[in-house]
Protein backbone atom coordinates (compact mmCIF):
# COMPACT_ATOMS: atom_id res chain seq x y z
CA UNK A 1 0.00 0.00 0.00
CA UNK A 2 2.83 2.35 0.87
CA UNK A 3 4.52 1.60 -2.46
CA UNK A 4 1.28 2.37 -4.29
CA UNK A 5 0.97 5.71 -2.48
CA UNK A 6 4.55 6.56 -3.41
CA UNK A 7 3.79 5.75 -7.05
CA UNK A 8 0.68 7.94 -7.03
CA UNK A 9 2.61 10.79 -5.42
CA UNK A 10 5.41 10.46 -7.97
CA UNK A 11 2.88 10.54 -10.83
CA UNK A 12 1.29 13.68 -9.38
CA UNK A 13 4.72 15.30 -9.08
CA UNK A 14 5.46 14.46 -12.71
CA UNK A 15 2.15 16.03 -13.74
CA UNK A 16 3.00 19.19 -11.79
CA UNK A 17 6.52 19.21 -13.24
CA UNK A 18 5.05 19.00 -16.74
CA UNK A 19 2.63 21.83 -15.94
CA UNK A 20 5.46 23.98 -14.60
CA UNK A 21 7.57 23.22 -17.67
CA UNK A 22 4.72 24.24 -19.97
CA UNK A 23 4.24 27.54 -18.14
CA UNK A 24 8.00 28.20 -18.18
CA UNK A 25 8.10 27.53 -21.91
CA UNK A 26 5.28 30.01 -22.57
CA UNK A 27 6.76 32.62 -20.25
CA UNK A 28 10.24 32.42 -21.74
CA UNK A 29 8.85 32.51 -25.29
CA UNK A 30 6.85 35.66 -24.49
CA UNK A 31 9.75 37.46 -22.79
CA UNK A 32 10.19 40.91 -24.38
CA UNK A 33 13.44 41.75 -26.08
CA UNK A 34 15.23 44.82 -24.74
CA UNK A 35 18.69 43.94 -26.00
CA UNK A 36 20.08 42.79 -22.64
CA UNK A 37 21.94 39.51 -22.25
CA UNK A 38 19.37 38.20 -19.75
CA UNK A 39 16.41 38.73 -22.07
CA UNK A 40 18.35 37.24 -24.98
CA UNK A 41 18.98 34.16 -22.84
CA UNK A 42 15.27 33.99 -21.98
CA UNK A 43 14.36 34.07 -25.65
CA UNK A 44 16.84 31.31 -26.46
CA UNK A 45 15.43 29.19 -23.62
CA UNK A 46 11.93 29.87 -24.89
CA UNK A 47 12.84 28.67 -28.37
CA UNK A 48 14.43 25.47 -27.06
CA UNK A 49 11.68 24.69 -24.54
CA UNK A 50 8.90 25.29 -27.06
CA UNK A 51 10.31 22.73 -29.49
CA UNK A 52 8.64 19.31 -29.57
CA UNK A 53 12.11 17.76 -29.81
CA UNK A 54 12.96 18.94 -26.29
CA UNK A 55 9.88 17.26 -24.85
CA UNK A 56 10.69 14.07 -26.75
CA UNK A 57 14.10 14.11 -25.09
CA UNK A 58 12.65 14.67 -21.61
CA UNK A 59 10.08 11.93 -22.19
CA UNK A 60 12.85 9.50 -23.15
CA UNK A 61 14.80 10.29 -19.98
CA UNK A 62 11.71 9.82 -17.79
CA UNK A 63 10.81 6.53 -19.48
CA UNK A 64 14.32 5.12 -19.49
CA UNK A 65 14.78 5.55 -15.73
CA UNK A 66 11.34 4.18 -14.80
CA UNK A 67 11.20 0.79 -13.05
CA UNK A 68 9.21 -1.05 -15.70
CA UNK A 69 7.59 -0.34 -19.09
CA UNK A 70 4.12 0.11 -17.59
CA UNK A 71 5.36 2.78 -15.24
CA UNK A 72 7.36 4.36 -18.04
CA UNK A 73 4.17 4.81 -20.07
CA UNK A 74 2.25 6.17 -17.06
CA UNK A 75 5.04 8.56 -16.06
CA UNK A 76 5.40 10.02 -19.54
CA UNK A 77 1.62 10.30 -19.85
CA UNK A 78 1.42 12.27 -16.59
CA UNK A 79 4.25 14.60 -17.56
CA UNK A 80 2.92 15.29 -21.06
CA UNK A 81 -0.64 15.75 -19.78
CA UNK A 82 0.57 18.41 -17.33
CA UNK A 83 2.68 20.03 -20.02
CA UNK A 84 -0.04 20.29 -22.63
CA UNK A 85 -2.83 21.27 -20.22
CA UNK A 86 -0.73 24.12 -18.83
CA UNK A 87 0.23 25.18 -22.35
CA UNK A 88 -3.44 25.27 -23.36
CA UNK A 89 -4.43 27.25 -20.27
CA UNK A 90 -1.55 29.69 -20.76
CA UNK A 91 -2.53 30.18 -24.39
CA UNK A 92 -6.18 30.74 -23.43
CA UNK A 93 -5.18 33.37 -20.86
CA UNK A 94 -3.26 35.18 -23.58
CA UNK A 95 -6.38 35.06 -25.79
CA UNK A 96 -4.91 32.54 -28.22
CA UNK A 97 -7.67 30.73 -30.06
CA UNK A 98 -7.44 26.94 -29.71
CA UNK A 99 -8.77 25.06 -32.72
CA UNK A 100 -10.19 21.55 -32.74
CA UNK A 101 -7.37 20.21 -35.01
CA UNK A 102 -4.81 21.65 -32.58
CA UNK A 103 -6.50 20.05 -29.57
CA UNK A 104 -6.64 16.77 -31.52
CA UNK A 105 -2.92 16.96 -32.22
CA UNK A 106 -2.23 17.59 -28.55
CA UNK A 107 -4.32 14.58 -27.53
CA UNK A 108 -2.49 12.43 -30.09
CA UNK A 109 0.84 13.68 -28.75
CA UNK A 110 -0.06 12.70 -25.18
CA UNK A 111 -1.12 9.20 -26.27
CA UNK A 112 1.94 8.82 -28.49
CA UNK A 113 4.08 9.91 -25.54
CA UNK A 114 2.70 7.12 -23.37
CA UNK A 115 3.27 4.53 -26.12
CA UNK A 116 6.75 5.89 -26.77
CA UNK A 117 7.55 5.74 -23.06
CA UNK A 118 6.68 2.05 -23.05
CA UNK A 119 8.87 1.53 -26.11
CA UNK A 120 11.87 3.57 -24.94
CA UNK A 121 12.06 1.69 -21.63
CA UNK A 122 13.19 -1.37 -23.62
CA UNK A 123 15.95 0.56 -25.37
CA UNK A 124 18.52 -0.51 -22.78
CA UNK A 125 18.14 -4.19 -23.65
CA UNK A 126 20.17 -6.10 -26.21
CA UNK A 127 19.04 -7.00 -29.73
CA UNK A 128 17.60 -5.39 -32.82
CA UNK A 129 14.16 -4.60 -31.43
CA UNK A 130 15.56 -2.61 -28.48
CA UNK A 131 17.90 -0.94 -30.97
CA UNK A 132 14.85 0.20 -32.94
CA UNK A 133 13.27 1.47 -29.72
CA UNK A 134 16.33 3.67 -29.19
CA UNK A 135 16.72 4.65 -32.84
CA UNK A 136 13.25 6.15 -33.32
CA UNK A 137 13.55 9.07 -30.85
CA UNK A 138 17.21 9.64 -31.77
CA UNK A 139 16.32 9.68 -35.47
CA UNK A 140 13.50 12.14 -34.78
CA UNK A 141 15.88 14.53 -33.03
CA UNK A 142 18.38 14.26 -35.87
CA UNK A 143 15.62 14.97 -38.39
CA UNK A 144 14.69 18.11 -36.47
CA UNK A 145 18.24 19.43 -36.20
CA UNK A 146 20.11 18.26 -39.28
CA UNK A 147 19.77 21.60 -41.11
CA UNK A 148 21.74 23.45 -38.44
CA UNK A 149 24.68 23.71 -40.86
CA UNK A 150 22.53 26.06 -42.97
CA UNK A 151 20.39 27.85 -40.40
CA UNK A 152 22.74 28.09 -37.38
CA UNK A 153 19.64 28.13 -35.16
CA UNK A 154 20.26 27.43 -31.47
CA UNK A 155 17.23 25.15 -31.15
CA UNK A 156 18.41 22.93 -34.02
CA UNK A 157 21.86 22.70 -32.50
CA UNK A 158 20.18 21.69 -29.22
CA UNK A 159 18.28 18.95 -31.09
CA UNK A 160 21.55 17.40 -32.25
CA UNK A 161 23.09 17.66 -28.78
CA UNK A 162 20.06 15.87 -27.32
CA UNK A 163 20.27 13.22 -30.05
CA UNK A 164 23.92 12.61 -29.15
CA UNK A 165 23.01 12.40 -25.45
CA UNK A 166 20.35 9.76 -26.12
CA UNK A 167 22.74 7.83 -28.35
CA UNK A 168 25.18 7.64 -25.44
CA UNK A 169 22.52 6.96 -22.79
CA UNK A 170 20.06 4.48 -24.33
CA UNK A 171 22.25 1.70 -25.82
CA UNK A 172 24.26 0.07 -23.04
CA UNK A 173 27.02 -1.55 -25.08
CA UNK A 174 29.20 -0.83 -28.11
CA UNK A 175 27.52 -3.64 -30.03
CA UNK A 176 24.11 -2.18 -29.32
CA UNK A 177 25.23 1.28 -30.45
CA UNK A 178 26.36 -0.26 -33.74
CA UNK A 179 22.88 -1.73 -34.16
CA UNK A 180 21.25 1.62 -33.37
CA UNK A 181 23.40 3.61 -35.81
CA UNK A 182 21.91 2.48 -39.16
CA UNK A 183 18.38 2.36 -37.74
CA UNK A 184 18.51 5.93 -36.44
CA UNK A 185 19.86 7.17 -39.79
CA UNK A 186 17.04 5.37 -41.59
CA UNK A 187 14.48 6.77 -39.13
CA UNK A 188 15.77 10.30 -39.63
CA UNK A 189 15.59 9.90 -43.41
CA UNK A 190 12.02 8.58 -43.31
CA UNK A 191 10.89 11.39 -41.01
CA UNK A 192 12.44 14.05 -43.21
CA UNK A 193 10.71 12.57 -46.26
CA UNK A 194 7.35 12.16 -44.51
CA UNK A 195 4.67 14.76 -43.80
CA UNK A 196 3.22 12.87 -40.81
CA UNK A 197 5.34 14.61 -38.20
CA UNK A 198 4.60 17.99 -39.79
CA UNK A 199 0.86 17.28 -39.61
CA UNK A 200 1.06 16.21 -35.96
CA UNK A 201 3.30 18.92 -34.61
CA UNK A 202 3.14 21.94 -36.93
CA UNK A 203 0.59 23.82 -34.79
CA UNK A 204 1.79 22.88 -31.32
Amino acid sequence: MQEKNKQILFSVLLFLAGAAAGLASGWFSAAPSDGTTLHTLFQVLGKVLSQTAFWVFIGCVIAYYSRNPGRAAAHVLCFFAGLLISTAVYGALLSHNLTLPQLLRWAILVLCGAAAGYMVWHAGNQGWLPALCAAVPIGYLIAQGYQVYRTYRVEEMADLVMAAALYVMLPRSKTQRLRVLPLMILTAFLIVRSDLVVWLFSEL
